[in-house]
């Protein structure tokens, strides 16, 4: 059977102790047509070091450099220079079985799919991994299912890293720069310019949680609001093209604002003024949120513990956040 090329998009950028494992992954893949394009971000590690000689070692890794401007620049770098039929994102501080992508490309080849989905890990230490899905569900969805999806954070996510895609889904989509959340920002339109999804959630994908990370609370800044923007640019975009998914949009504004308030509530970071807008915001479609039967038990808690006010939000997030959650 003839194979066809997979391209690989791999961001690098100071990641020396993580990139060897990540490329030594898909190195190691069972499916061999593929290429690797490693974008450099303007690291000033040693992690060009390793690619380049990755590179040297084997000719379908490709090292790139470009001046430092965030994910979506490299994404969109990336994107202008693959050669291959389907479109694999990869982080670099993270790793992949050996079946990842034969896995990937036979379920999309086999549904006639544009896009295929697998299940991932989700590791916190080196003997803390937690499996997403462990039921492994396999399940086959049309455009307007996976819109849906999006609005409840269903199955089928916002995430790249788990999905293989046709490249032509990728036509007149960019990533937009400047802003954090930019795979919530393209998820949607690249929704749009496909047919049918294909996801099977057995586990394929290692995602390595770091604990500077903004999930953990060590930092917050206000780049962390654009995840409000783009969910709302998500929200009015399906809403007007879709008027059956109103109730759905509304689940999906409730669910950027409580987790903005979550963020906020982990980094300690208060913004009095940002409270307010989202509380306001929270308060205006509880209505209808709350009689949703599709939204989830969690956000209607944290919808109503908003309305009460957000210091009672903050008390209960924390003792579920450090306590239950984990």
């Amino acid at each position: 059977m003839t194979t066809d090329l997979i391209s690989i998009i791999v961001p690098v950028f100071n990641i020396q102790d993580e990139i060897k494992t990540c490329l030594k992954t898909i190195q190691s893949q069972t499916y061999k047509n593929f290429e690797v394009l490693m974008i450099d971000d303007n690291s000033s590690d040693h992690s060009p070091e390793i690619c380049k000689n990755f590179e040297q070692e084997d000719n379908r890794f490709k090292y790139f450099w470009k001046e430092n401007g965030g994910i979506s620049s490299v994404r969109n770098f990336g994107l202008k220079k693959i050669k291959g039929n389907y479109i694999s994102f990869i982080d670099g501080d993270d790793y992949v079985k050996p079946d990842f992508l034969s896995f990937l490309i036979n379920l999309l080849k086999s549904t006639q799919s544009d896009i295929a989905q697998c299940g991932h890990y989700i590791q916190y230490s080196q003997t803390k991994c937690i499996e997403k899905d462990k039921k492994h569900t396999k399940v086959l969805l049309n455009r307007h299912s996976a819109l849906e999806s999006l609005c409840y954070n269903g199955f089928y996510d916002v995430t790249l890293w788990n999905k293989l895609f046709r490249r032509e889904v990728f036509h007149n989509v960019k990533f937009p720069e400047g802003i954090d959340y930019e795979d919530t920002a393209t998820s949607y339109l690249l929704v749009e310019n496909a047919n049918k999804f294909a996801l099977d959630m057995t586990s394929k994908y290692f995602y390595v949680q770091r604990y500077n990370s903004i999930a953990n609370g060590v930092k917050f800044n206000d780049h962390k609001f654009d995840l409000i923007d783009v969910g709302d640019s998500m929200a009015d975009y399906i809403s007007k093209k879709y008027p059956d998914l109103t109730e759905a949009t509304n689940v999906k504004r409730s669910l950027v604002r409580l987790s903005t308030i979550s963020q906020m509530v982990n980094a300690n970071y208060i913004n009095h003024s940002k409270i307010k807008s989202i509380r306001m915001e929270l308060l205006r479609i509880s209505k209808s949120v709350l009689r949703n039967k599709k939204a989830s038990l969690r956000d209607k808690m944290g919808i109503i513990l908003m309305k009460i006010g957000f210091p009672i939000y903050a008390i209960v997030w924390k003792v579920y956040y450090n306590y239950i959650r984990r």
